[in-house]
């Protein structure tokens, strides 16, 4: 967390600082990024710095959070279709949107990747700040379709809400995999409409999962055509 005196700066240098520190993480992992770099391209004294943020790691957590309350927020900026209001419906629907969120701004996507899965010696602490958030949000849908009567009351919320969340949390990583997609470079024009469309039949696969499970006794006339 930000001392005091980095939110007394004008919020016109609070922002220079912060998309700085933005490219020099999205640019580069953890033990490679540096706060030299940071400080000269924001035109402060490194001692200027440390009167900002704690460290490095206090940086670089900030930036952990803006990343999730962006992704929040983008998630909020817009309500399902009237269409959408079933359970599944509507986290197939969150789904296509971090998809989008990728196309807003790829650095976000990069920090958080490098984050996740490069050599922050404080993964666990990063992964934990992260997941608090958005776990809260999918909660409040979860809840919301037990209440409807579209997910059975015998499973509990915490268990949907991490089985949710994995498989969300996991396509991150497989998606660019099955793409051959290099996070730690990414930028909008890798992101075609075919690679869109592969993530989307794969949410949808996701979600065909999570509503009919993964029995052969599960019907079957709804599952998305590979």
């Amino acid at each position: 967390m930000p001392k005091p005196t980095f939110f007394n700066l004008p919020p016109e240098k609070q922002q220079t600082i912060l998309e700085i520190a933005i490219e020099e993480f999205a640019g580069h992992d953890y033990g490679v990024a540096s706060i030299s770099q940071v400080v000269k391209q924001a035109k402060i004294s490194k001692g200027s710095f440390y009167q900002y943020f704690e460290d490095k790691k206090d940086l670089y957590l900030h930036l952990v959070d803006l990343a999730v309350e962006r992704e929040i927020e983008f998630l909020l900026a817009s309500t399902p279709p009237e269409s959408q209001t079933n359970v599944f419906a509507h986290l197939r629907w969150i789904f296509y949107r971090s998809a989008d969120l990728v196309m807003d701004d790829p650095r976000w996507c990069r920090i958080m990747y490098r984050a996740l899965y490069g050599d922050v010696p404080f993964r666990d602490e990063v992964y934990q700040r992260a997941q608090l958030a958005l776990r809260h949000h999918l909660q409040k849908i979860v809840e919301q379709g037990i209440e409807r009567g579209e997910i059975t009351s015998e499973i509990d919320v915490d268990l949907a809400v991490f089985a949710i969340d994995t498989l969300w949390d996991s396509s991150g990583y497989w998606i660019p995999q099955k793409l051959g997609i290099d996070v730690k470079k990414l930028d909008r024009e890798q992101i075609t409409e075919e690679k869109l469309k592969f993530a989307q039949k794969w949410f949808d696969s996701i979600i065909y999962i999570l509503e009919h499970g993964l029995s052969a006794k599960a019907t079957q006339k709804n599952l998305p055509k590979s």
